[in-house]
């Protein structure tokens, strides 16, 4: 039995034209081992169980449906690293929706305001981060704080830090978020302030 192979491009077309090309292209992008093995180790990587692996595959291709038919896929990245991102998007969408609700501070008084003690850790706590993030340089610094405490959307800090696109911007964020936790892990002063 001979092989299919089609492009991202040809993916693509089907997903568009829709009906039995649309069923093609999802059986096609399905039994593409590579592809799921790339999906599975990202996943896996995130603490996902393999239980949760084939509902998120599918959730991830109804997900590249729709962005391909809205227009929001760029044809200039590969189906798979698209595929990849929607896959963890899902991942922590549904992580966060079975996380128990916490509230930032469980000691508060009557009046509903945190107690001194829980001031003083919080302004602690605060100090240390500051100090954590001080260390990083300048361009971690900038973005770190423009994307977490100005909560500038992606675009914006393209324009704001002169990156070429969202996609440098993601990327320049994920390291500089990966440099700060492993300054923080390497930091026991602080991370065990930060746990307790």
């Amino acid at each position: 039995m001979k092989v299919i192979k089609y492009t991202d491009q040809e993916i693509v077309t089907m997903m568009r034209n829709g009906g039995r090309d649309l069923e093609r292209a999802f059986q096609y992008l399905m039994d593409t081992e590579r592809r799921k093995q790339t999906l599975r180790k990202v996943l896996m990587g995130f603490g996902a169980a393999h239980e949760d692996y084939e509902e998120l595959l599918n959730d991830t291709l109804i997900a590249l449906h729709t962005g391909i038919v809205k227009g929001r896929f760029q044809e200039e990245y590969s189906i798979t690293a698209y595929m990849v991102g929607i896959a963890k998007k899902q991942w922590f969408k549904r992580r966060m929706k079975n996380r128990p609700e916490i509230t930032p501070y469980p000691e508060l008084v009557d009046d509903g305001q945190p107690s001194v003690e829980v001031q003083i850790i919080a302004a602690e706590r605060r100090e240390l981060l500051a100090e954590i993030v001080g260390r990083l340089d300048e361009t971690c610094r900038k973005i770190l704080i423009k994307a977490f405490l100005e909560e500038l959307k992606n675009s914006e800090l393209v324009a704001i830090m002169a990156y070429k696109n969202e996609a440098v911007v993601r990327k320049k964020k994920s390291q500089c978020l990966k440099r700060l936790i492993q300054m923080l892990k390497e930091d026991t002063k602080l991370s065990k302030n930060i746990d307790s």
